[in-house]
């Protein structure tokens, strides 16, 4: 057995990969120990650690860009000379003899250079790739492959590495690539004790051990070493040193792995004393690693609220086709379904509508289905640098058990390596904050027994099999419920007329509920009515919907901050108008834009969850609407960034323009196209009646009275249909003839 605290590679050997080229040709670079390069055997010596530095740097960067002014770091640290630029253009040149009639391998690339390796070959890559396929063959049970290519890693190293460089290189990459010699010398010992190698382990994991007091899985390792050796008495000294250790140290207590060993050791557990060759035999030395299942779910939240229908169809979803859903013996329908490629769940939504929450909440309701664990990840899908999915499967990797010098650099290996190593389990993802579905296709499984659980803002439709969840606000009731959990139910109950004005106010926004039921929480000696008053006046409410962590306007301005500048623009013209909702023709002639590029600035902000389709009542159109507090986000940007005042003054003019026009070609049509046109606008000119008024625009709410006044007389209205127009006909003068229809308005809106 090697004593790999201390093996060296053979400076005279060579890396034993084929090139295809001519052996005195063929380049290597070395970096496991000193930075040397070879070529057809004959080593090339560097003038200083200015060149060895530099070509490390090149080496490590993966064939990426590295800046000249990375580069500076690396060589002088934060004290360059004056002359640096012109010194790195002087190391390279010197490296790209060095590397002969091949200099063209680092090229010029702003803001610096690159290596392009070609036919070389170089031990680090080289180390990686043994490492990678023993750890495969570890997990695969593959012992004697494992230690077999793991060794042959290790043999690369032939000291401490980058030892000819700067202090300032050495000190960024020495340590990482450290560790990664250490966690294939730790695998390499694994594979070796699932051997049977105990006996001969024992000296070196003695010295490893020595070497590195607060490292847990080589003193676990030792301890197992010692058991298998019938040196019971050893092994549990090395645990009691060993806590002793990290409570000096780090002031921690061993881990589930090293206690578990210890445990076992105390009960003369016989599977500890077992190798992999034995029959029967099942080690447990990889076993306290293995069996630690990845749990990142985010705790549950405690006073979540409603959501019943839409926790039923995810729930649903979730477990639809799931192991264990099904009765046993039911039909090979159900077989064929448990087997088929799961479909994601997508959660979309506006800024706070609570689609984190619902997500968790559904998570936690479906925990049974998923005994192999859970990952999640918030992929800051709004952020001015969403998170890479490349990063992401690092993440999960290592969540998965995973070392790092296993995890392959290229996304598409990392991709196949995730799918393999969730094949065969049953666990759910849960992918928050995803900005689009290029971001989400990386991290889905290729597992039957998988789920993913997606929120976003965008909706990605574009998923293959993807059911979208889309809550809105909530009702009042569940409101008020909300408010009841988290500042106290007698509070609310005593004024619960106020706490219904309250949730109006907030528009059923769950974030906002939640919000001014923390600020009522956090001041007891307010009252409900307080806070309604403080919200009442929109100029300022978003300002009051914010506690520490919480920030209705911040979600809102993220979204914003998002789109082009013509939809910012459009947003902030619309958001003057104080109607519940409006049909494209209206945002068309208050944008002064075509039909055809209205609606694309429309769908924009619709994707962009600022905007929201909702029927028209008569049925006939599609219609938009911006909630509340989205409207005040509007008017704050259009006042302080996006248009200027005349533009702003003028939304109204136009809107009653374009309502009056189209009231009255509805006029002039039959009387069922005409029925159903103010069925979709009364709610709107109502509204607008009421801006009107405010506006001090006398003339044009009159003129919006007469149509209506004119459409219920020709309609012959019924009282029922006439009572929600009332109040937008209060003012109004009508022909003698339709003076009876107008007192029946007024008998109604009395009543």
């Amino acid at each position: 057995m090697l004593d790999l605290s201390k093996n060296y590679y053979e400076t005279t050997g060579t890396i034993s990969h084929s090139t295809g080229c001519d052996p005195e040709d063929r380049m290597e670079i070395r970096i496991l120990g000193p930075v040397t390069m070879y070529r057809g055997g004959i080593e090339t010596t560097f003038d200083g650690t200015k060149p060895s530095t530099a070509l490390a740097a090149l080496l490590l960067a993966h064939g990426t860009v590295l800046s000249d002014a990375r580069m500076s770091s690396y060589l002088w640290g934060d004290r360059p000379p004056a002359t640096a630029s012109s010194q790195i253009y002087t190391y390279i040149s010197r490296l790209r003899k060095l590397l002969g009639p091949a200099g063209t391998y680092i090229v010029r690339r702003q803001p610096g250079y690159a290596l392009s390796l070609g036919p070389a070959r170089c031990d680090h890559e080289e180390f990686e790739r043994l490492s990678r396929v023993g750890q495969a063959a570890l997990t695969d049970r593959r012992f004697e492959d494992a230690s077999r290519h793991l060794s042959a890693a290790l043999r690369l190293w032939r000291g401490p590495a980058l030892a000819n460089v700067t202090e300032f290189l050495a000190a960024n990459d020495g340590p990482w690539l450290e560790e990664a010699r250490m966690r294939a010398l730790e695998a390499r010992i694994e594979a070796d004790i699932e051997l049977g190698l105990h006996a001969r382990l024992v000296p070196e994991l003695t010295a490893l051990v020595e070497g590195h007091p607060v490292r847990e899985r080589m003193r676990t390792y030792l301890m197992i070493a010692l058991y298998r050796s019938d040196r019971q008495a050893d092994a549990l000294e090395i645990y009691q040193q060993g806590r002793h250790v990290l409570a000096e140290q780090l002031g921690v207590d061993p881990g589930q792995a090293m206690n578990t060993v210890f445990r076992g050791i105390l009960d003369g557990d016989p599977t500890l004393g077992r190798a992999a060759g034995g029959a029967g035999a099942r080690v447990v030395t990889t076993s306290a690693w293995s069996r630690l299942r990845p749990a990142m779910l985010a705790p549950d939240i405690a006073d979540f609220t409603g959501r019943n229908s839409e926790l039923q169809v995810i729930e649903a979803l979730l477990r639809a086709g799931s192991p264990g859903s099904a009765a046993s013996g039911e039909s090979d329908h159900a077989h064929r379904t448990a087997r088929a490629p799961s479909r994601p769940v997508a959660i979309t939504g506006m800024a706070g509508i609570g689609k984190t929450a619902l997500a968790m909440r559904a998570a936690y309701r479906c925990l049974d289905l998923f005994p192999d664990g859970q990952l999640q990840v918030d992929l800051g899908g709004l952020d001015e640098r969403p998170k890479d999915p490349r990063q992401v499967l690092g993440w999960f990797l290592r969540a998965l058990r995973i070392d790092d010098w296993a995890i392959p650099d290229s996304i598409e290996e990392r991709v196949q390596l995730y799918r393999s190593r969730l094949a065969g389990r049953r666990m759910l993802i849960l992918l928050d904050n995803a900005r689009d579905e290029s971001q989400i296709r990386p991290l889905l499984p290729g597992a039957t027994g998988c789920r993913v659980l997606i929120t976003s803002r965008h909706s990605p439709t574009a998923l293959d099999g993807v059911s979208l969840i889309e809550p809105g606000p909530l009702s009042v009731d569940e409101g008020l419920e909300l408010l009841s959990r988290v500042s106290g139910r007698a509070r609310i109950r005593a004024e619960r007329e106020m706490a219904r004005r309250l949730v109006e106010l907030c528009g059923g926004l769950p974030l906002a509920v939640r919000i001014a039921a923390v600020r009522l929480h956090a001041r007891p000696h307010w009252q409900v009515a307080s806070l309604v008053v403080r919200l009442a006046a929109e100029r300022g409410r978003l300002d009051e919907l914010r506690t520490s962590d919480l920030d209705v306007r911040s979600g809102i301005r993220q979204s914003y901050r998002g789109l082009p500048p013509h939809a910012r623009r459009a947003l902030c013209l619309l958001s003057h108008l104080d109607v519940p909702d409006f049909p494209s023709w209206a945002a068309a002639e208050i944008l002064r834009l075509p039909h055809d590029q209205v609606e694309d600035v429309l769908e924009t902000l619709v994707d962009a969850r600022l905007l929201s389709f909702v029927p028209g009542a008569g049925g006939t159109t599609t219609r938009y609407r911006l909630h509340r507090l989205v409207r005040i986000f509007g008017r704050e940007a259009g006042d302080l960034e996006v248009a200027t005042a005349p533009e702003l003054t003028a939304v109204l003019d136009r809107a009653l323009t374009a309502w009056v026009h189209r009231g009255y070609a509805a006029q002039a049509a039959p009387v069922r196209e005409g029925e159903h046109w103010l069925e979709d606008e009364k709610s709107a000119l109502i509204a607008l009646f009421r801006q009107a008024r405010g506006a001090g625009k006398s003339s044009c709410a009159w003129e919006l009275g007469q149509n209506m006044a004119r459409f219920l007389d020709r309609c012959a209205y019924s009282e029922d249909r006439v009572l929600p127009v009332a109040p937008a006909l209060g003012a109004v003068r009508i022909a003698p003839r339709n003076r009876r229809r107008q007192a029946h308005v007024h008998d109604a809106h009395r009543r």
